[in-house]
């Protein structure tokens, strides 16, 4: 079947969700997609993209950036509007892992806070836990209530160049992203419409009365606990995302004024791992080896040598890509996956989540401090 609206998309050697090894060969579960997208063209898509980006402004969906150069510079979150499809039994096998993840984490947390045995009996250095930033020795003796120490998490997930999912890291203090991941669903019903039509997508509008409900049962000391959300003030670079979640739970919203390096091994072999600071976030403070420049890796070397606990190293993966718009073209873009979970007296985890995606040709960081942008994601299947 000719792909019209992608005759001149190129996929690249790596796993592309949309195509397999050709233009001709496209992923079964895509067809019908592919089909509402042929239909529509290309010259509609952009002008719809235009629409949607409008609608974003409209709606307040915005962040600040808060790099030197850009300081205080409000904009959308970058939006793109070719979706990305997961199946129904693709989901099934993921929500099973992020729970089980996550009840791991739940009781080594509750291990190294009370009885300590991983410390005990030598699998882990005393050392290694004490030295971390997010040690805090006042936790001693602590049990969250519900002994649920990961309540409000959001786990990024990539698929590497076989398809095969892996964890890139577990964010577990209130993630971001949430109330963009919410939004471009609506965005995706009011400007293409088209492109559900006879699809069922697994829809993801619970997530605010499952936030409430999550945050009362785990309040310490009352039955009927009020529940408020609190934000440092209007110009905070996550405002937009505090004020929408209140909104929708239906509460108040309260403004104030205002793995671990092993040196030898990763010096030796910078250019090819990526490498990450602890205490940095939104794709700052961080080496991509094979993308930098001997330059960047020595400078890079110097600030391990100088604070190596400060540091996590991690192989180098070929991220999955998915047809995205680049300039009016479609180009195969770098994604990965931020699910949000919920863990109060059950467990509940958002169909999808938040897909990030790379939008800079070429590029592996799909912060949106970093120039990534969004998608929805749309898990789909009886």
């Amino acid at each position: 079947m000719k792909r019209y609206m992608f005759s001149n998309y190129r996929p690249k050697n790596n796993f592309d969700e949309y195509f397999k090894d050709n233009l001709n060969s496209a992923r079964e579960i895509l067809t019908p997609l592919l089909s509402s997208l042929d239909y529509m063209g290309l010259d509609e898509l952009n002008r719809n993209h235009s629409a949607a980006k409008k609608l974003l402004l409209r709606h307040g969906a915005t962040f600040r950036l808060n790099d030197t150069g850009l300081k205080g510079t409000e904009r959308i979150l970058p939006f793109d509007p070719l979706p990305r499809i997961i199946s129904k039994h693709d989901w099934i096998i993921l929500e099973e892992g992020l729970k089980q993840r996550l009840e791991a984490i739940d009781l080594f947390l509750d291990d190294i806070y009370n009885s300590q045995n991983i410390i005990n009996d030598g699998i882990i250095p005393r050392e290694l836990i004490e030295s971390s930033d997010g040690w805090r020795p006042q936790m001693m003796g602590f049990r969250p209530p519900l002994n649920k120490w990961c309540q409000i998490s959001g786990l990024d997930l990539i698929r590497d160049g076989e398809g095969t999912w892996h964890v890139l890291e577990d964010n577990l203090r209130c993630p971001s992203g949430v109330a963009y991941f919410l939004e471009n669903r609506l965005v995706m019903k009011n400007i293409f419409p088209n492109l559900f039509s006879g699809r069922i997508v697994k829809p993801i509008d619970e997530y605010p009365s499952f936030l409430l409900k999550t945050l009362q049962e785990l309040a310490l000391w009352t039955d009927t606990p009020k529940i408020v959300l609190l934000t440092p003030g209007i110009f905070n670079s996550a405002y937009f995302e505090h004020s929408y979640l209140a909104q929708e739970m239906g509460i108040q919203l309260v403004q104030g004024h205002d793995l671990i390096c092993n040196d030898e091994y990763v010096l030796k072999n910078l250019p090819k791992l990526v490498v990450k600071s602890v205490s940095e976030a939104g794709g700052y403070g961080m080496l991509i080896g094979p993308q930098s420049t001997t330059t960047e890796i020595n400078e890079f070397s110097d600030k391990i040598k100088n604070n190596p606990r400060n540091f996590i190293a991690q192989p180098t993966l070929e991220l999955s890509t998915v047809p995205s718009l680049c300039d009016g073209e479609l180009y195969p873009c770098h994604v990965d996956l931020r699910p949000y979970i919920l863990r109060g007296k059950d467990s509940w985890i958002s169909p999808g989540g938040l897909t990030r995606v790379a939008l800079k040709k070429g590029s592996l960081v799909v912060n949106s401090s970093q120039g990534g942008g969004c998608k929805d994601t749309w898990v789909v299947g009886n």
